[in-house]
């Protein structure tokens, strides 16, 4: 498990997994402020879902998340294609002082 913290700065509608899991997808920007911030997605699964709908665009914020990843070949290709996807189990508000 892995965490960083950014500025949430998007969030997608949420949606189903055929096997019934909420799903969300959000944009968190890494090193906000920079001259070259680094906007980051995320799925939010679970209850996580839930968590993501309090917390205000543009808030800072604390994401615990694991990195996942998908080997597939699409039909008639020979060659296999890769996909991460970087699941946000926990979703913190950050209060700075």
């Amino acid at each position: 498990m892995f965490t960083i913290n950014g500025k949430l700065s998007r969030t997608m509608d949420s949606r189903q997994t055929k096997n019934g899991w909420k799903i969300r997808d959000f944009i968190v920007e890494l090193e906000p402020g920079t001259l070259h911030p680094q906007p980051r997605k995320f799925q939010a699964i679970k209850e996580a879902v839930d968590y993501l709908s309090d917390i205000p665009i543009g808030a800072d914020v604390e994401v615990h998340f694991k990195m996942c990843g998908k080997q597939y070949k699409k039909e008639g290709e020979t060659d296999y294609q890769y996909h991460n996807i970087d699941e946000a189990h926990k979703i913190y508000l950050l209060i700075l002082s």
